[in-house]
């Protein structure tokens, strides 16, 4: 706990950033001695100049991480270290990610699967269908979904997670004791009965305009698959995909008109092939891999596919999500032609893995 209290005053002195504090911690062995290190000492680190070695000499660490302490010992709030394992891993190997973490709710930060859905504050209607339609999709496959708790596309999401009890992170870019925008305060109460708010800010941190994007940052990088609603080119939510590009991320983009211009940015992210046009959570939970192996024993398993190409999984990844299905649907939902899906479900017969049922009908015969 001590350690804590001074990691706390640590991202509190000016001239040190996340870098830097761990610059400082891995020479000094602890933030405490970075406290007690002279600064004469402290200018001999790499990249430790003059002005932030007297900072950091000249600074009272009661003065800098007190308030704080008290504040998050009183109201519940969990303080996260970088050297905990309690930390995200996903998050943990950036070089600029936070050296602290304060959260509300027990959420646990490193769910077996993520995804960060991000959009427009003024989302559309057909951006409010899309955004509730995936999240309902996505339900019952042991997801936990992140946003950024803003207007429009982030707060729709959030919102049908708490509909369908799907754990989901709110990423803020305050203090965790300030809501912004202040109308989701009712909001993110229910979001920390079954999931989380989490900042890297201290308390009082007011919503700059600087603390969004490094806010998107941590969206993009906790999450194993980023999704798109809807963007102009200029959005935030642009720069939440560039991160998550690159990351190395998977991104995925819903399609809209080419004409409205809240879509512009998902097209241009396709036309740069910084992201994957889906349809719907199917194709989502397709090309992720991942598949609910609880609904049903009879469903395959993902390492008996090894040798199929990608149309082939594709199709399977289809009959395992829908069960039964038509030609007709398969065509409809996959995009293939029904010239390509005869050739891909016969190659598929003959391996054993599909079975024809009458009028038309194809099922998994695993």
């Amino acid at each position: 706990m001590e350690e804590l209290y001074y990691l706390i005053a640590l991202s509190q002195v000016d001239k040190v950033g996340d870098v830097t504090a761990r610059t400082l911690i891995s020479y000094c062995g602890s933030a405490e001695q970075v406290f007690k290190t002279k600064a004469s000492q402290l200018i001999k680190i790499p990249g430790i100049g003059a002005s932030t070695a007297q900072h950091i000499s000249k600074a009272v660490p009661d003065e800098l991480a007190q308030a704080q302490w008290q504040y998050c010992m009183k109201h519940g709030v969990k303080i996260t270290s970088y050297l905990s394992d309690d930390y995200p891993h996903r998050l943990k190997h950036y070089p600029d990610s936070p050296i602290l973490l304060y959260q509300r709710g027990s959420a646990n930060l490193n769910p077996e699967r993520t995804i960060g859905i991000v959009g427009t504050r003024n989302m559309s209607l057909y951006g409010e269908a899309l955004t509730e339609a995936l999240v309902r999709d996505l339900a019952g496959m042991q997801i936990s979904i992140l946003s950024g708790l803003a207007y429009g596309v982030d707060t729709h999401a959030h919102r049908s997670c708490v509909e369908h009890n799907i754990t989901t992170i709110g990423v803020m870019a305050t203090g965790i004791d300030r809501v912004y925008p202040s109308e989701n305060r009712r909001l993110a109460d229910q979001m920390c009965e079954n999931g989380a708010l989490i900042t890297e800010y201290p308390i009082k941190t007011d919503p700059d305009r600087e603390n969004f994007p490094r806010r998107n940052r941590i969206v993009a990088a906790m999450s194993d698959a980023l999704v798109v609603i809807e963007s102009a080119r200029d959005g935030g939510s642009m720069i939440t995909a560039a991160y998550a590009f690159d990351y190395n991320k998977d991104v995925f983009v819903f399609p809209g008109r080419i004409t409205d211009s809240g879509s512009s940015g998902n097209h241009l992210l396709i036309k740069q092939n910084k992201a994957q046009l889906i349809e719907n959570a199917a194709d989502l939970k397709w090309a992720m891999a991942w598949y609910d192996e609880t609904a049903s024993p009879a469903k395959p398993k993902r390492e008996l596919f090894y040798e199929l190409d990608e149309m082939e999984r594709c199709i399977v990844g289809l009959l395992q999500d829908k069960g039964e299905l038509h030609i007709d649907q398969l065509s409809q939902i996959s995009g293939y032609t029904q010239g390509q899906l005869a050739n891909l479900l016969l190659q598929l017969e003959f391996k054993a893995i599909v079975k024809t049922m009458p009028g038309k009908r194809y099922a998994l015969s695993l």
